[in-house]
């Protein structure tokens, strides 16, 4: 491909539990040398939970790169020897809110791919059932929100969302607006 960057060395600088940093030597498309620094990630999951009333789930989480909290659909990593993704948003959806539900997968997106290999498939969640005693992680910290499309516009307002949750919450808006438009057809 004409537009390909080709690695000529690789450095790896870190090995940690969740992402490995990589410092690449490169062949540019035009025959010049530079240097990528590279995150590798195994990838994550997120889920859009939606309620029989039409609210949405949220989590509130502090970020400590942004050093702030965020409002974000549940997600999660994916695990060493994970393959079957519906299982893992099964699973961040009950540690996170405490919720089973039917998932229906929509799309993988790349959120940092000028330098970051992870990528994050979502998942919507509907017909949730509440779960007695769920699972919860002991190092998670989070507060559970129920938001309607107002509450999220205000959220939307003040920056509080992360993309993965603006991606699913657009999604789910351009689904009603397509149906709406084959409704009126």
């Amino acid at each position: 491909m004409y537009l390909e960057e080709r690695t000529i060395k690789r450095r790896m600088l870190f090995t940690g539990k969740i992402i490995d940093v990589a410092l690449d030597c490169i062949t540019l498309p035009n025959g010049r040398r530079a240097q990528r620094e590279l995150v590798f990630h195994r990838g994550a999951v997120a889920v859009l939970p939606i309620l029989d009333d039409g609210r949405f789930i949220l989590v509130r989480q502090y970020r400590k790169a942004l050093e702030r909290c965020l409002w974000e659909i549940p997600a999660g990593k994916i695990e060493i020897g994970e393959r079957n993704l519906t299982e893992v948003a099964a699973r961040e959806l009950e540690e996170e809110i405490g919720y089973q539900a039917q998932l229906h997968e929509i799309m993988t997106i790349a959120p940092s791919p000028g330098f970051s290999s992870e990528k994050i498939t979502l998942f919507i969640a509907d017909h949730l059932q509440k779960i007695e005693q769920p699972h919860r992680c002991e190092d998670e910290f989070l507060e559970i929100g129920y938001f309607n499309n107002d509450q999220l516009s205000q959220l939307f307002a003040q920056s509080l969302i992360d993309a993965k949750t603006i991606i699913a919450l657009q999604y789910v808006a351009l689904q009603s607006m397509k149906q709406g438009e084959n409704n009126a057809q």
